[in-house]
């Protein structure tokens, strides 16, 4: 597991019905979990007035630098769980980093805080205010009621250009600014996409109409994952700061991602394809280790088999049960 160092003893939190600050005293943190960017504490809070409280906190590692393989099987794992859910038209609505529980020494992720998740039949109209905002795919931001789990895969690829950047993907300040961030990396949506999507008319028209493109195209079809320029480094949308994945890994990786991120739902890369997708073809050859030296007890190649098969555990479409 990552080092469990201890938490800070003080901490500061801030109300959010008057936004003033208040000063929490811990003890008794206990190590409950590891996440993708953090680390999961459980303890009690000693308030200012003497007050106790038992909470669970989150210690986040903003500037985690994965590796090509590390990315590799964080992505496969969560798109294999993903796959599980969403066949059986479960969306969970809202993955993020910090509801991914995952386990460096064995590759092990959980899918975890389920309290957005939704069943989902096809034409049962939704909120679109779902998703936290880096995460939010373009349907949702542009008014769509009606939607389906692909919006799962679109966060699960912010999530993928997260380590792959080593910072969030797409960082907008707002829910508007979040469109034009996406806007700048993989242009309008054409009328096709917009109906593919649902969009709402009225929601869609005022934010696509307002858009300023971004004359630099500093993020322009993701290329500055691997070229990067002075300009860019200088800009945050564009800065890489994951020096760890070299630029022909890198490569490969953002076509993945561009298979992914796109904006017709049943055009992102899914399922079967996308968990038997050539870029994850190395962790199946040989007898791969972990950056510890550690083998990945987690994936076997009886796993590959298993989802070429479609098995009922991992897709719910076992040929085996086919007549």
């Amino acid at each position: 597991m990552r080092e469990q160092s201890k938490t800070d003893d003080r901490i500061h939190v801030q109300k959010s019905d008057d936004d003033t600050s208040t000063i929490l005293s811990l003890t008794n943190m206990n190590f409950l979990a590891c996440g993708a960017f953090s680390n999961v504490y459980s303890g009690t809070a000693i308030t200012e007035t003497n007050q106790q409280l038992s909470i669970v906190i989150k210690k986040v590692w903003p500037s985690k630098k994965h590796s090509q393989q590390s990315n590799e099987i964080e992505i496969l794992k969560m798109l294999g769980r993903l796959k599980h859910k969403n066949i059986m038209d479960i969306c969970h609505r809202d993955i993020k980093p910090q509801n991914l529980l995952y386990n460096p020494e064995t590759g092990l992720l959980k899918i975890t805080d389920f309290g957005s998740s939704l069943y989902q039949p096809v034409d049962h109209p939704q909120r679109s205010y779902q998703v936290t905002r880096y995460y939010r795919p373009p349907e949702l931001i542009l008014g769509a009621k009606r939607y389906g789990c692909e919006i799962d895969i679109w966060s699960c690829g912010c999530v993928f250009g997260e380590l792959l950047k080593g910072r969030v993907f797409f960082a907008g300040h707002s829910s508007v600014h979040q469109a034009d961030v996406i806007f700048d990396a993989i242009g309008l949506p054409t009328s096709e996409e917009k109906k593919a999507m649902q969009v709402d008319k009225k929601i869609s028209e005022t934010i696509i109409n307002a858009y300023e493109s971004d004359t630099s195209h500093s993020t322009d079809k993701f290329t500055y994952m691997y070229e990067q320029t002075e300009l860019q480094q200088e800009r945050s949308q564009s800065r890489v700061k994951n020096d760890r994945i070299s630029t022909a890994d890198m490569k490969k990786a953002t076509a993945l991602l561009r298979r992914i991120l796109v904006y017709t739902p049943k055009l992102r890369m899914t399922g079967q394809k996308l968990l038997t997708h050539k870029f994850f073809s190395e962790l199946f050859t040989g007898t791969p280790l972990r950056f510890n030296g550690r083998p990945i007890p987690c994936l076997t190649k009886k796993d590959l088999e298993k989802v070429n098969k479609g098995d009922v555990t991992l897709t719910n479409e076992s040929k085996d049960t086919q007549e």
